[in-house]
């Protein structure tokens, strides 16, 4: 369990005698009686936290007499082993990467899977809300709160929109840690490039056809060299040759 400033922490605690009312401090702290008086045997003690006070596992303190005036001992820990973690701290993200399933996986088309990954580095958070190229992203792991790190993914479609040359997909990550401190939304990539979704097909700006023949290169005979030449209007693969015919 874990608590952000101004939220109200709250001990219950019941003796195996009436006693006079007690006196309980938290985070070293005077709590208040909220219920309970002297001559009874339960009660409650709450205390509103503060800035001021240390981001720790939340002490406390006990202290009682019985009615006769009899003084107990001090306690200092529940019977239960509950506690309460104070965290007064924003968190932050140290990675935030992107990559396609794509041979080369900063480029990615229609039916590349996108993932998206996030790292905290302050403890662990609740199951972010995640974007990508505008889209809730339901594909989310772990599917639960209290991790460090979580993947989201998403399969391009053919009505999302390209990115322009040498841009990444757009996403947006928003995030709390497992007290409710919000963290700032993150649209920015850390440490990465990212990914650029291109959905259309290339096309040739020009293609011409010449011989080595002499002097016609418009002309051919047996064994003369034929040359087509094309231009692109996107570099292609570099690894693969294209397909020509003559």
């Amino acid at each position: 369990t874990y608590a952000k400033e101004t939220e109200t922490i709250t001990i219950t605690f019941q003796s195996s005698e009436p006693i006079q009312a007690p006196t309980v401090a938290i985070s070293g702290n005077n709590a208040i009686i909220a219920t309970g008086q002297s001559g009874e045997s339960l009660f409650t003690a709450t205390y509103i936290i503060t800035i001021a006070d240390n981001e720790e596992t939340i002490p406390f303190t006990l202290n009682y007499l019985d009615i006769a005036g009899n003084l107990g001992s001090e306690v200092n820990s529940t019977s239960d082993e509950s506690a309460v973690t104070y965290d007064k701290t924003d968190p932050t993200l140290s990675a935030v990467t992107m990559a396609s399933n794509n041979a080369d996986n900063s480029l990615s088309t229609v039916g590349d899977e996108i993932t998206l990954q996030i790292t905290t580095e302050n403890g662990p958070l609740k199951k972010p809300t995640i974007t990508i190229a505008s889209n809730s992203i339901t594909d989310i792991s772990p599917e639960t709160d209290g991790f460090n790190v979580y993947t989201a993914t998403y399969v391009m479609g053919a009505l999302d929109a390209a990115t322009d040359p040498g841009d990444s997909l757009s996403f947006t990550v928003d995030f709390s840690d497992l007290a409710g401190n919000d963290g700032t939304r993150v649209t920015d990539l850390v440490n990465d490039f990212g990914v650029e979704f291109d959905k259309e097909a290339p096309t040739f700006t020009s293609i011409s056809i010449i011989s080595d023949n002499d002097p016609e290169t418009a002309l051919a005979t047996i064994g003369d060299k034929i040359t087509v030449s094309f231009v692109v209007d996107e570099p292609i693969m570099t690894d693969v040759d294209p397909t020509v015919t003559i």
